[in-house]
């Protein structure tokens, strides 16, 4: 990736608007922190939350029910977030109501599995960046680096991890950019009536999410790289298990220590959900307290930038308690205590 790239005299092709999915009910912290941070970093024209289709008894995160999710929504409104509800299902089938993974649901066990939610959350996710384009991020996807040169140079973004605790080869959907109706992701949605790629579209599930989402969209950038741009930066996985990710329990390797500074979200799939990698993020040295939370307040602070509300710097100190409560940001660490030269602590920057 060209890490230099001058945009000042470049034509846009993929807007500066990002996106969330988020079904129904009250919002979380986690999603809350995911916005703000983006809102502060990226800087987006627009900021919108998909919720829906919704059951009379459901409420979607504006009408929250509890003090977390007002606490939330106050802090989501401060970032410029937008609800954006849809009353039906999107499908590539067209009017039909048809979801795209309909045999493939019932077959999960749970009604309402994260299997289930995953399942559905991609067809909307996908159907979002065509209609309007931009960037969309997971609840758990954390934008810690602008993505600009992204937006002038590609039509479509993927991102890639080598070096996954899965060792596996696919992309994953936690974020990726899209022009509006970019070709790659049309091809994704419907096969855009192209028989040769009626298997590689969502018409035709290949049996679970992963397959569908992940490894399905990962062989159609194989076979059509023209397309579409896949890079590590816009995506990693940062538990230990295989390359990088490799390391004593309770260390952080240096390898990922550095990688992690390298590149611009961190998909921390499992945060505050999943036991196991949620205290591997609390391992040490902390990625939260010397690499991205640094840079998200970097970004708040940059004077060549409109400066940020009142508002939206209380829910920064908000946010950055939450974070020191539950131990992923530590105290200064000392400069050797990783083995490696780690970027300097930077707590003392003012919120």
């Amino acid at each position: 990736d060209n890490e230099n790239i001058d945009t000042a005299s470049m034509i846009e092709k993929i807007p500066n608007i990002v996106h969330w999915a988020w079904r129904s009910g009250d919002a979380d912290w986690t999603l809350c922190l995911s916005v703000v941070m983006a809102s502060i970093v990226q800087r987006p024209k627009n900021i919108f939350i998909h919720t829906g289709p919704v059951a009379s008894s459901q409420n979607t995160y504006t009408s929250p029910k509890t003090q977390n999710g007002q606490d939330a929504l106050r802090c989501m409104r401060a970032a410029g977030a937008q609800e954006i509800q849809h009353t039906v299902e999107p499908s590539p089938y067209g009017d039909n109501n048809k979801h795209p993974w309909s045999e493939v649901l019932p077959k999960l066990g749970q009604k309402l599995s994260k299997q289930t939610f995953a399942h559905i959350s991609d067809v909307m996710r996908l159907y979002t960046i065509l209609q309007y384009g931009g960037l969309y991020l997971d609840r758990d996807a954390f934008q810690h680096l602008p993505l600009h040169k992204y937006r002038y140079q590609y039509n479509a973004v993927l991102g890639i991890d080598p070096e996954t605790f899965e060792g596996d080869h696919d992309v994953n959907f936690g974020a990726f950019m899209g022009a509006p109706n970019a070709t790659y992701f049309h091809l994704l949605w419907d096969g855009m009536n192209d028989p040769q790629y009626s298997n590689l579209s969502y018409r035709v599930t290949w049996g679970g999410w992963a397959h569908d989402s992940c490894r399905k969209s990962f062989a159609l950038a194989i076979k059509r790289p023209d397309l579409v741009h896949l890079t590590e930066h816009l995506y990693q996985f940062p538990f230990p298990g295989k390359g990088a990710g490799r390391g004593p329990r309770g260390r952080i390797h240096p390898a990922l220590y550095h990688k992690t500074a390298r590149n611009h979200v961190l998909h921390m799939s499992g945060f505050e959900w999943h036991s196991l990698r949620t205290e591997q993020l609390r391992w040490k040295p902390s990625i939260w307290g010397n690499i991205i939370w640094p840079n998200v307040l970097k970004a708040a602070n940059d004077p060549s930038l409109p400066p940020i509300s009142s508002e939206l710097r209380h829910c920064l100190n908000w946010l950055q308690t939450k974070l020191t409560d539950r131990g992923y940001i530590d105290p200064p660490l000392d400069a050797n205590s990783s083995g490696s030269d780690p970027p300097p602590y930077t707590s003392a920057i003012r919120i």
